[in-house]
């Protein structure tokens, strides 16, 4: 599962995705929900469903709202919330600032894994090469 754990930065501070080799199973279901993981499943990771490279870009969608408003895209007191909203709860609002991308937020965070964006290339193609953002 992607989260902000997997991201790490090279000594010229470009991002390096890595594997952690945290599974989550069946047998390990309270660790995973004992973690922050909950905050980045995609829907099909929570419901311990198959998942493939849309399940990253949902992951990164989720992470890629926290970058832009500082929050997490979802919220609660409990991970059985958090997960509740992964699987139900519509897409948040960007901020104002960031209005133009909701569209593409909303592609990579849908909860039909047939609606997000099919792979990371596939994502960027959609932001276009003039895209900069100011974090």
């Amino acid at each position: 599962m992607l989260s902000p754990r997997c991201i790490l930065f090279g000594d010229d501070k470009c991002p390096l995705l890595v594997d952690l080799g945290i599974p989550v199973s069946p047998t390990n279901k309270g660790d995973f929900l004992a973690t922050d993981h909950c905050y980045y499943a995609s829907p099909e990771q929570a419901q311990d469903l198959s998942a493939d490279a849309r399940s990253n870009i949902y992951s990164a969608g989720t992470m890629f709202y926290e970058m832009l408003t500082g929050e997490k895209a979802f919220q609660g007191s409990r991970p059985n919330t958090i997960i509740f909203q992964h699987l139900h709860a519509p897409v948040p609002d960007l901020p104002e600032a960031h209005a133009p991308i909701q569209e593409f937020l909303a592609r990579c965070m849908a909860k039909s894994a047939e609606q997000r964006f099919a792979s990371a290339t596939e994502a960027m193609a959609a932001l276009g090469p003039n895209t900069s953002f100011y974090l």
